[in-house]
């Protein structure tokens, strides 16, 4: 490889200097030269890397949580209320196995079925401990527990859908109510059971002596 240096002005020492450094490239051969490149491409490309990295661990989290904050506010009418809220779905996620998006997500679900911004968080705290040591999904459960207080009555599917995630509604209704499993049947087919009976379920199991009891806070140690 070969670098020419031309100089019209007469400085001695410069062009001594400049000569020195031509004779110095004139040694390097190709492959050298190419192999530099390469380290510099290589470097470039992990400053990359590590931008991007930082992108998906700070700045989308970010912007997610800030899409949030805004969709909360819309729902509540309120940016004080957002903020309370966000604040203590912060709070939950901090001594639960969840992160702070998907406990917002759930919570967003509730909201989007009517459920209040008041009763919102006791119930994400039951379903959360109930999804915890189930393994069930916390927006999955959401959605079924949005969808009961929106219709106000509880169907054959829906109880299908909840004894399949780890809450046996059967089998507590009829314990609560002195009945049999198939007269509890019954009265699912007549649309007896609502919302009401589903806060009961979830506050069995999660309370005191529940099999869900403190799951949340169990599985984030």
């Amino acid at each position: 490889m070969s670098i020419i240096f031309k100089f019209s002005a007469d400085n001695t020492e410069v062009v001594k200097k400049l000569g020195e450094i031509q004779e110095k490239m004139k040694q390097i051969s190709w492959a050298e030269f190419t192999m530099g490149v390469d380290a510099v491409l290589n470097l470039l490309g992990k400053v990359k890397a590590g931008v991007v990295a930082v992108f998906d661990a700070v700045v989308a989290p970010a912007a997610e949580m800030e899409q949030l904050s805004v969709k909360f506010e819309t729902m509540l009418g309120s940016a004080t209320k957002a903020a309370t809220l966000m604040e203590k779905l912060r709070s939950y996620a901090a001594t639960s196995p969840f992160d702070v998006k998907g406990v917002a997500e759930a919570t967003s679900i509730l909201l989007g079925f009517g459920v209040s911004a008041e009763r919102s968080m006791a119930v994400m705290r039951r379903l959360g401990d109930m999804a915890a040591v189930s393994g069930a999904s916390l927006q999955d459960l959401a959605r079924i527990y949005g969808k009961i207080n929106s219709v106000g009555a509880m169907d054959t599917v829906a109880i299908d859908m909840l004894s399949e995630r780890g809450l046996s509604m059967r089998a507590l209704l009829a314990a609560r109510d002195g009945i049999s499993v198939q007269e509890v049947k019954k009265r699912i087919e007549r649309r007896a059971y609502g919302v009401d009976d589903l806060d009961y379920a979830l506050r069995k199991e999660t309370g005191s002596g529940g099999k869900y009891e403190g799951g949340a806070q169990k599985q984030a140690n």
